[in-house]
């Protein structure tokens, strides 16, 4: 298992996760203390798009398809993330008291602004 890296948010400070190929494809496997769940890269196609599974197993159990589409725009890139799958039974109940749009909303602009700063830092060669 290895330790965050430079994208780490607050929820992530006691992330585990384990990189392992399975064929040609990646899987990410994490832990941390309010989740555990699965990633795996099903399609990609260098410098536009990719696409995760998402497989959750805490809090709930749930499948999502993240796709991450890469647009060129002059001397910069346009990232358009999206997440498709079922709405668990949990979620449904929590959408009658949380606007689920908002709350996903923080958490794709967190998550493409600490996408952002990983891709604009420069590391050591």
């Amino acid at each position: 298992m290895g330790t965050p890296g430079p994208r780490s948010s607050k929820h992530e400070k006691n992330l585990q996760r384990a990189v392992k190929r399975e064929g040609c494809r990646f899987r990410m496997d994490w832990f941390w203390e309010f989740g555990k769940g699965r990633m795996l890269i099903t399609d990609s196609l260098p410098s536009s798009r990719i696409s995760i599974q998402v497989d959750w197993v805490k809090p709930f159990v749930a499948r999502n398809i993240n796709d991450f589409v890469l647009e060129g725009t002059g001397t910069s890139t346009r990232v358009t993330w999206t997440m498709q799958g079922p709405k668990v039974f949990v979620m449904r109940i929590m959408g009658v008291f949380v606007n689920m749009d908002r709350t996903m909303g923080r958490h794709f602009e967190t998550g493409l602004a600490n996408l952002k700063a990983v891709a604009e830092h420069e590391y050591p060669q």
